[in-house]
């Protein structure tokens, strides 16, 4: 059995290169459809590097940085921005035709705020997703408690801005069982956590997208959660979902 062979690319979208990596077919293997891995939030693309290859018999896996994390960064001239989600769902498009599956359909696996931009994607593009799977997906408007939940996550964002990033990340870890101990990020995602504060917790948090076009469109959908992330409320939000 050949050792999966890794390659690494850029395209460019809306004023942000785009970095990805995917897996190479084996020589003479065609036709395997294309499994985007979609980061969550901070963003980065290395936490599925080590998963990909024991999926190459059935699909071409491929991951990517989303914009303004890790080398997906923005064009000379252009300034970071908050997060929209139709735009970042277009990036899923772009990496897509990058890989040279512009007409085909994708199955997509995203985790957390990943999940809010895959279910976009889905909403709007029906005709390019084949399946998609959203694991611990946070859609706080559809809890009982989305008041609660909501007021936390401000919380979060205004000790950001009082305190900075530390005191936002002491105050917000402790809510995300499941997570702890891993290493924070460092080398080509430096930064990334602190974008995340800034740019994309509030919208991330806040948008939920149209999940009955997605049904009605017809797109295959899964959820999926952490057995150590126990209640949290992007598990409870995972249960509203399915």
């Amino acid at each position: 059995m050949s050792l999966p062979i890794f390659t690494s690319g850029t395209t460019s979208n809306e004023g942000c290169t785009l970095h990805f990596t995917s897996i190479l077919p084996a020589t003479g293997e065609t036709g395997k459809p294309l499994l985007i891995f979609v980061p969550g939030g901070s963003g980065h693309s290395t936490q599925y590097l080590d998963i990909m290859p024991h999926l190459t018999s059935k699909f071409q896996p491929a991951t990517f940085s989303r914009r303004q994390h890790g080398l997906s960064t923005p064009l000379p001239g252009t300034s970071f921005v908050y997060l929209n989600p139709a735009q970042q769902a277009r990036d899923i498009l772009a990496v897509a035709d990058a890989l040279g599956f512009g007409t085909q359909k994708l199955y997509l696996f995203s985790s957390s705020g990943g999940g809010v931009i895959s279910f976009q994607l889905a909403a709007t593009h029906p005709e390019r997703v084949a399946h998609l799977i959203a694991h611990e997906m946070p859609c706080a408007a559809l809890l009982p408690d989305s008041d609660k939940v909501l007021n936390f996550i401000f919380a979060v964002h205004a000790a950001y801005l009082a305190d900075g990033e530390a005191a936002a990340y002491n105050l917000f870890l402790p809510h995300f069982p499941g997570y702890d101990g891993l290493p924070r990020m460092a080398g080509a995602a430096e930064g990334d956590e602190e974008r995340f504060l800034k740019y994309e917790l509030l919208p991330l948090s806040l948008y939920t997208p149209d999940l009955r076009r997605a049904k009605e469109n017809g797109v295959s959908v899964a959820f999926t959660y952490g057995k150590l992330s126990r209640d949290a409320s992007f598990v409870r939000s995972t249960i509203e979902l399915a």
